[in-house]
C-alpha cells in the first residue's frame, strides 16, 4: 500500500483557506458548518411554515358555518374559538399557538365553540357579572 501524501494546492471554494490536509473536501470545516447551519435553519423555517399553513387551513375550515349564536360569517378574523368549559382548556386557540401538534390542536378544537367577537365578549361579560354558572361560560 502506498502512503498518504498531502494533496497540493487545494483551497476552500468559499473562503479560500488551504484545505490540502483534508481528504475529499471542497470546503473548510468552518464553511461546511456555516452551510449546514444555514441549511438547517432554512429547512426548519420551511417545515414550520408548511405545518402552520396546514393548521391554519384546518382552523379556517371550521369557521365556514360562522358564529354558533348569531350566525355571523363575513370575516374569519372576527371569529374566535371559545372554550365552553374553562377547566379543560390547555392552551388558547390562536395563530400564535400554531406550533402545537396537529392532534393536540384538533383535541383542543373539540372543546370549543365558534363565536364572533361580539358574542364572545357578551358571554365573558355575563360571566363576569355572575349570570352564568361557575363551570361553564
Amino acid at each position: 500500500m502506498g502512503s498518504y501524501t498531502k494533496v497540493k494546492d487545494r483551497f476552500c471554494y468559499i473562503c479560500g483557506k488551504d484545505i490540502s490536509h483534508l481528504i475529499r473536501a471542497r470546503r473548510c470545516e468552518d464553511c461546511a458548518k456555516e452551510l449546514r447551519n444555514t441549511y438547517d435553519r432554512e429547512y426548519s423555517r420551511l417545515y414550520r411554515k408548511k405545518n402552520y399553513d396546514k393548521k391554519k387551513k384546518i382552523m379556517n375550515g371550521l369557521k365556514i358555518n360562522g358564529c354558533s349564536i348569531c350566525g355571523y360569517d363575513k370575516c374569519n378574523r372576527a371569529l374566535v374559538f371559545h372554550h365552553v368549559i374553562p377547566k379543560d382548556k390547555k392552551f388558547n386557540l390562536m395563530i400564535g399557538n400554531m406550533d402545537k401538534r396537529t392532534d393536540k390542536l384538533i383535541d383542543e378544537l373539540h372543546k370549543c365553540m365558534l363565536l364572533c367577537s361580539n358574542c364572545h365578549r357578551e358571554i365573558h361579560d355575563l360571566d363576569k357579572n355572575g349570570m352564568l354558572g361557575d363551570d361553564v361560560y
